[in-house]
């Protein structure tokens, strides 16, 4: 791989992207522009993400045909980025909460830098102590996630709606206690996990479920939610449809009349 002669811009970004990530602050990394060797790699984003009490990034791999999780911790991931930017790909887009920052390479290998930072949400690290000391409360759920914009319970900027606070809560608490009866009964080794949610409702749960197991544990979900109402149902459905989700599906029924096969979790 050539070497680009800009290793400001790039130490720059790094440094940023890891201030970013100890303070609490980083939403997430795009990396775009794929110039590698293999042909079916698109895209690779990358998120913090808390495993068994471990803040580490999660990087999605995105191929043509299917998408691949690799968890990092932070001093790897700075080695693997620093490998990539400039080479292997030619654009990478840092947002936090505090600012957005963008690198790409011209077609020469000259790094171009661009920054817009929020006034309003600028950080400072005694605005953000409090951040450390909540991180496992808070790293349960990320409010930027596709499913809470299309439920109605963060807007377009993923920010919570007010009147929405009391769901995300019971989301965020669902999810804690979720996670801690994963890892103690040992499903965190296995590579698929089947769970029937019955009584589903509008499926907030049931969403946040099956986002959790994909995203933050790497783990293949197999999710059915259980519904009376046929009205919810065909709604649901069509949900995660519109998201492009595998592994969810919703179906009229109940306790008593659903046929359970390989569930491990009811």
């Amino acid at each position: 791989m050539s070497v680009i002669n800009t290793p400001e811009e790039i130490q720059y970004f790094l440094d940023q992207y890891q201030q970013a990530f100890n303070s609490d602050m980083l939403q997430r990394l795009v990396l775009s522009k794929y110039q590698g060797d293999d042909s079916e790699l698109k895209r690779i984003t990358v998120r913090p993400v808390l495993i068994k009490n471990n803040l580490l990034l999660s990087f999605l791999y995105e191929y043509q045909t299917n998408h691949i999780t690799k968890n990092l911790g932070l001093d790897e991931s700075l080695t693997q980025l620093s490998q990539w930017l400039g080479t292997d790909f030619k654009n990478a887009h840092l947002v936090s909460q505090s600012a957005e920052i963008q690198l790409r390479f011209s077609k020469k290998g000259k790094a171009l830098l661009s920054e817009h930072r929020s006034e309003t949400t600028k950080a400072k690290p005694e605005a953000n102590a409090h951040l450390s000391h909540n991180r496992e409360k808070s790293r349960f759920v990320k409010q930027d996630r596709p499913y809470l914009t299309v439920l109605g319970v963060t807007d377009a900027q993923g920010q919570i709606i007010p009147a929405m606070s009391r769901k995300w809560k019971q989301i965020n608490k669902f999810i804690e206690v979720l996670s801690g009866a994963i890892e103690n009964t040992g499903l965190t080794k296995q590579a698929e996990i089947h769970i029937a949610d019955f009584g589903s409702g509008k499926a907030y749960l049931t969403f946040a479920v099956h986002d959790y197991l994909n995203d933050s544990l790497a783990i293949k979900p197999q999710v059915t939610g259980v519904e009376l109402r046929q009205g919810l149902v065909d709604l649901c459905n069509q949900t995660a449809t519109k998201l492009n989700l595998n592994g969810i599906k919703f179906e009229q029924g109940d306790v008593q009349h659903f046929a359970a096969q390989n569930i491990n979790i009811m």
